[in-house]
């Protein structure tokens, strides 16, 4: 499915499977993907590039290849979506701005290719081979450095569940 030059375009409860890609968001303003699953065999689940104040929130990301792709030009919100994937969990090729926070990362050989800026914070990333691969070596750019950004903690598991009772 491609979103390209579409503003305000909304993208929910949908169910992508067996797909080679899921979602290209090109040159798009607003466009939000929320409370979808998709499960690609190889791929790209969700590849932005040029897209302004994007949101995408709560959806359900697995298969084989890259969760999230972040390209050039991409703005916007990146929250609590449970991402498992077999390549990259979300893969920031290029700087973000914007929140990537409150995700479940798990299950892929690295969980975040951390190679431009982004507010990464808050995430839970688990059971990758790799958990986070970061290569920006910068006091302003840098993991953990960007404006926003809040502790990084690490864990092999994720926390157990703490429900009353």
């Amino acid at each position: 499915m491609s979103v390209n030059a579409a503003n305000d375009v909304q993208l929910v409860g949908n169910v992508i499977v067996q797909a080679t890609d899921g979602v290209n968001i090109t040159a798009s303003a607003r466009p939000a993907r929320i409370g979808n699953t998709i499960d690609t065999t190889s791929g790209t689940n969700v590849n932005l590039s040029t897209a302004t104040a994007v949101v995408i929130r709560a959806n359900q990301i697995a298969g084989g290849g890259t969760g999230i792709a972040i390209g050039s030009g991409t703005s916007g919100q990146i929250t609590d979506n449970d991402i498992a994937l077999t390549s990259f969990g979300v893969n920031i090729s290029t700087a973000f701005t914007g929140a990537i926070r409150g995700n479940r990362i798990h299950s892929g050989g690295i969980g975040v290719q951390y190679a431009a800026a982004a507010d990464l914070s808050a995430n839970l990333i688990y059971d990758n081979a790799t958990g986070v691969v970061a290569t920006v070596n910068s006091t302003s750019g840098g993991l953990g450095y960007v404006a926003g950004s809040v502790p990084i903690t690490s864990s092999a598991t994720p926390p157990a569940s703490t429900s009353p009772g």
